[in-house]
């Protein structure tokens, strides 16, 4: 029988202080050589995901929360934010000190701030994996480098999403009424996505299920993060791994165990998967 499965990269697929285990390239290993169709499911805009994983051959990726997809080598969905709306969000951003991530299909783009911390989280993570036992360490699927802010505006490239910086999630209130017409607000601890609305990582997966002409009951979901909400809760199958939030666990059908105790690998043998 064909299943499509959807997996998230951070948080899910891959531990932010250790890298892909064992156990998930193994599941992964297996999934490709039972026949299923496998592909990544991502908040990253197309350009911050590393080419090192396609190594796992997935037969293709949602990037930018639904906001572009590509099966193979072709582009079957590309939800571009206009130039007019950039400038008009940055502005405001600007204007409130609030630094943020620019998120394209080409490059990244980021403040002077942001790209600061970028460096010296890199740094952090080049000595984990001189460490680590993972042969896919943390450090290898960190995000690209990052272009500084100025740099697009030399030369525009698409942006399909963005990341804002706020103080939490109180601090969004005034920027959430200012975006409310064209995007909504996925808020973490220490940052949120801006994501156009009618975007959302489900609403890419049933662009997929369209392409192939699949059915939605073939369908299991993996992630995490509040920007899984909707594909954990209408796949088939929708799985939270065990360090998901209390929000994403509340609509999962299954919860595995987390990430540093091979919850990838144990759900897809609870499901008879591998």
């Amino acid at each position: 029988m064909e299943k499509y499965l959807f997996f998230d990269i951070d948080g899910t697929l891959l531990s932010h202080t250790e890298g892909i285990s064992p156990s998930t390239v193994e599941a992964l290993r297996l999934c490709k050589e039972k026949g299923y169709k496998i592909f990544i499911c991502t908040g990253r805009s197309y350009a911050g995901v590393p080419e090192l994983i396609y190594s796992f051959n997935f037969d293709g990726i949602i990037a930018a929360a639904g906001g572009y997809i590509k099966v193979g080598d072709e582009v079957i969905f590309s939800h571009e934010i206009p130039d007019h709306l950039v400038d008009n969000i940055v502005y405001h951003l600007n204007k409130h000190n609030t630094p943020f991530i620019l998120e394209g299909t080409e490059y990244i783009y980021t403040d002077k701030e942001l790209l600061r911390d970028f460096e010296l989280r890199t740094e952090e993570l080049k000595k984990i994996k001189e460490k680590s036992k993972y042969e896919h360490s943390a450090y290898d699927y960190m995000f690209v480098a990052h272009k500084n802010i100025d740099e697009y505006y030399e030369n525009r490239t698409p942006i399909s999403a963005m990341a804002i910086h706020g103080d939490g999630p109180e601090s969004y209130r005034e920027f959430e009424s200012f975006i409310d017409r064209d995007f909504y607000l996925i808020k973490y601890e220490k940052f949120a996505d801006l994501v156009p609305k009618g975007v959302n990582k489900f609403t890419g997966i049933q662009l997929i299920l369209d392409h192939f002409r699949a059915n939605l009951k073939d369908t299991i979901a993996f992630g995490d993060s509040l920007n899984d909400y909707e594909m954990i809760k209408f796949c088939e199958i929708g799985v939270a791994v065990g360090n998901a939030s209390d929000p994403l666990k509340e609509v999962a059908d299954y919860i595995t165990d987390d990430i540093h105790h091979d919850g990838i690998y144990n759900a897809l043998k609870h499901f008879n998967i591998i």
